[in-house]
């Protein structure tokens, strides 16, 4: 479902998410119980499921993450469409670069 369609609103203690409804003016208003607190963010998506006789409602939520405070090293991966191409490996201010395409042909090669 659309995020403009419903709304998640806090009232005192309790969470209700307003869904709208065929026929219903305005839609209903649902409570929710959270099995955690929601993030601070923006809401983006939800579904909602039955199963086993409950209903139950997935929100897809948006918010920023804070960053890495620090880090030892970084390894990125470029995959490509249909091999590995290049690795980079960062660590402690040195950097590494490969370049593995040529390799990896030549292994898929041999063994094809």
């Amino acid at each position: 479902m659309r995020n403009d369609l419903i709304n998640l609103k806090k009232a005192k203690a309790f969470w209700f998410l307003k869904i709208p409804v065929y026929g219903v003016r305005g839609g209903i208003r649902v409570p929710v119980k959270p099995h955690r607190e929601f993030p601070d963010g923006k809401l983006c998506e939800s579904k909602i499921i039955r199963r086993n006789g409950r209903y139950i409602a997935m929100l897809t939520f948006e918010f920023p993450v804070p960053p890495m405070r620090q880090c030892s090293s970084i390894l990125t991966v470029d995959l490509g469409e249909r091999f590995a191409a290049t690795t980079v490996l960062w660590r402690q201010g040195v950097m590494k670069v490969e370049f593995l395409g040529r390799e990896i042909r030549g292994v898929r090669r041999h063994y094809a």
